[in-house]
């Protein structure tokens, strides 16, 4: 199924980041719990919602509110925007959040079916694959 097949379309693509001079440059440890997934490979996660209303609504109204809160969030979990840094041995890996650091933020509209995505069923990643970022 190639993105046309989904007929997905990019309606917000942006960075996220804290409200400037919320949150001071900082860095927070690893744990034991963290270490043992760094050798994992990333992820990325999807998140779907039923809109029934026009995507210029929800553009208009709902996004802006949402990229706010989701602004002020990062005050409180702002390693969430962070970089993971890899220094030289001895030293152990650890998260440096950076005035300005962020994430991608990406809002889109498809086509696909819904239900047949968000069911309580097995998929193959194949279904998924389209809705991803490469």
């Amino acid at each position: 199924m190639a993105r046309q097949a989904c007929g997905l379309k990019i309606l917000e693509d942006s960075r996220v980041s804290s409200p400037p001079g919320s949150v001071p440059t900082t860095t927070v440890p690893l744990t034991f719990f963290d270490i043992l997934w760094l050798g994992s490979f990333p992820m990325q996660c999807l998140f779907f919602y039923e809109f029934p209303y026009p995507a210029l609504h929800f553009t208009q109204t709902i996004l802006p509110n949402l990229k706010t809160s989701l602004s002020h969030t990062l005050q409180r979990f702002f390693p969430y925007a962070g970089n993971l840094v890899f220094p030289p041995r001895p030293q152990q890996p650890y998260i440096l959040y950076k005035e300005g650091d962020s994430f991608n933020f990406v809002v889109a509209e498809s086509m696909a079916n819904f239900n047949l995505l968000v069911g309580n069923h097995a998929r193959t990643i194949g279904e998924f694959q389209p809705l991803l970022r490469t």
